[in-house]
């Protein structure tokens, strides 16, 4: 149980919205939660996730926002992918007797 103090004229405004309602404080205030609760939106993926990454396409050319752009940007490979017949090259010394 929580116990609350008001001020007067908070503790004023609580009783006479309760007697319009017809209820208790307590209830009054119980629904009142319960409404401004259902009222938050739902968290997207993003925010679900923490947000997005600081670094989130710092390096990107600036015209990526246009969709030839970014076709053009996805088709090329990245210097920093290897592919996996690099990696068996690289392997097959290491292999042989």
């Amino acid at each position: 149980m929580l116990n609350v103090k008001l001020d007067l004229e908070t503790e004023a405004y609580l009783i006479e919205m309760a007697s319009r309602e017809e209820t208790t404080p307590e209830a009054l205030i119980k629904s009142l939660i319960h409404q401004r609760w259902g009222m938050q939106p739902p968290q997207t993926i993003v925010e679900r996730l923490g947000g997005h990454p600081e670094s989130f396409l710092q390096d990107a050319p600036p015209n990526l926002s246009e969709r030839k752009q970014r076709k053009q940007a996805i088709a090329e490979p990245s210097s920093s992918t290897i592919s996996p017949m690099s990696d068996l090259c690289r392997l097959l010394p290491i292999l042989a007797p």
